[in-house]
């Protein structure tokens, strides 16, 4: 990811589409029947927007690669910073949780990550992910920002499947936007300063979100631009882990 996108993401991190994905991760959740317990990890953190996203586990650590990030990530009590996935990797911790909010579409070989991300987890331990959804849409937000790909629904639901994930709840959010953003993508803007509106702007959408969440509590949307998993790994399942990270 560049760097001038780090700096959008952290200008952005309290508005309308941050508060949003914290709102869709905690209704699928809701939808899931999750309970906090155990210890959680914040894969590619960021700045550490979605901490507060962990409040009900007993500690909360995180991996994020981007130095000034990182430093960000050691004022937001998360217990242990990670720098990488070999630091990951040395650490003796298991996790019941791991968070990737928006990451493995930043990861070449998505499928051989989402793997060997069992090895962290314990048995039964819970995924939840957020990508970006629609490969068509695919454009030069995507390109500055390092993604590999955007994700239809059953792409993603086979990957986590092939990796030895049960899907537990499965959606489309950012629902309400996607025609007014899918448009604006396909015209071929970056679009990035959507995320950073004026302040007006900024409560109406988050407004929109919200009540999408409420929604989202009830039942699955049908569209989207962006998708919403939480998946629990099998007993039994352990492997290694590699690849990269992004906020």
């Amino acid at each position: 990811m560049k760097a001038p996108v780090y700096d959008m993401i952290h200008r952005a991190e309290q508005g309308w589409w941050y508060r949003g994905r914290m709102a869709a991760a905690q209704a699928a959740f809701r939808r899931a029947r999750v309970v906090p317990r155990g210890r959680a990890l914040d894969y590619g953190a960021g700045y550490g927007a979605m901490r507060a996203f962990f409040s009900g586990y007993a500690a909360v650590d995180a991996l994020e690669v981007y130095p000034e990030a990182r430093t960000s990530c050691l004022t937001r009590d998360y217990e242990q910073v990670f720098a990488d996935e070999d630091e990951l990797l040395a650490s003796p911790a298991k996790y019941a949780c791991v968070g990737a909010f928006d990451v493995i579409e930043h990861i070449e070989d998505d499928a051989l990550f989402l793997e060997r991300l069992t090895a962290k987890l314990e048995p039964g331990g819970i995924l939840i992910v957020t990508v970006p959804a629609h490969p068509f849409l695919f454009g030069p937000y995507d390109e500055a920002a390092k993604h590999f790909r955007r994700y239809t629904k059953a792409e993603l639901r086979q990957k986590l499947a092939d990796a030895g994930f049960e899907i537990l709840w499965l959606s489309y959010w950012n629902m309400a936007l996607f025609p007014i953003a899918a448009l604006v993508r396909l015209v071929g803007s970056e679009s990035g300063g959507s995320l950073t509106p004026s302040a007006a702007v900024d409560r109406l959408l988050g407004w929109v979100l919200a009540c999408e969440a409420l929604l989202l509590r009830l039942v699955a949307l049908p569209m989207g631009l962006s998708l919403v998993c939480v998946a629990r790994v099998g007993p039994g399942r352990r492997s290694g882990l590699k690849g990269d990270s992004a906020g």
